[in-house]
């Protein structure tokens, strides 16, 4: 809260990215994501879907309840179980396991996201990747 503040004052926005950690439920029951998101009502959100897949959860609640502070959605997708072990388990998007389709109608409805940055954490094919990830967002 304290950085989004001082970006705000120089003119900058500022958002919260997340990873898979912040879904990883806390002795108590209560989950990371919930305590960043309510300690700084005034982030936006730069919401790593595959990376809240990876941590357990479901990515459309989440859309649900904090669409309006989502400003930018990670496009990234996760392999099919027993492939791209060699990426770290990451996907060409459109091509793994999550609905990007799908949530791409969601997050247009829902949320406030101005940026969809199509990325794969570890590629082994950096034109590979471009090419059908983007072949396959234009049927989104």
């Amino acid at each position: 809260a304290k950085v989004g503040d001082a970006a705000k004052k120089a003119g900058y926005g500022f958002a919260w990215h997340n990873h898979d950690f912040e879904f990883k439920k806390l002795a108590d029951g209560s989950v990371p994501q919930d305590h960043i998101l309510s300690s700084a009502p005034d982030v936006s959100w730069e919401m790593d879907v595959a990376w809240v897949v990876r941590g357990g959860d479901d990515p459309l609640p989440w859309i649900e309840k904090h669409g309006k502070r989502i400003s930018a959605v990670h496009v990234k997708d996760m392999a099919k179980p027993g492939e791209g072990l060699d990426e770290d388990g990451w996907s060409d998007v459109g091509h793994g396991t999550i609905d990007w389709a799908g949530l791409i109608k969601v997050l247009r409805a829902k949320s406030a996201a101005q940026y969809y940055v199509m990325e794969q954490d570890n590629p082994n094919d950096i034109e590979r990747f471009a090419r059908r990830s983007i072949a396959a967002a234009k049927t989104y």
